[in-house]
């Protein structure tokens, strides 16, 4: 089957999509456990977040 460029995904994309996501998985749970209560004793408590970026 044809398909146009945007349409066909790359093998290559999918792979690093998928280890970019499994990255921000990381880095998100990185901020919670180390940077946030190093930031909340030096800024006292934060607003919290829902997760989706925002």
């Amino acid at each position: 089957m044809m398909c146009s460029e945007k349409e066909c995904e790359d093998e290559e994309e999918v792979e690093l999509r998928a280890r970019l996501q499994k990255n921000l998985v990381l880095a998100r749970e990185k901020l919670i456990v180390e940077v946030r209560p190093v930031a909340e004793a030096i800024f006292g408590p934060l607003p919290e977040v829902d997760g989706r970026g925002a």
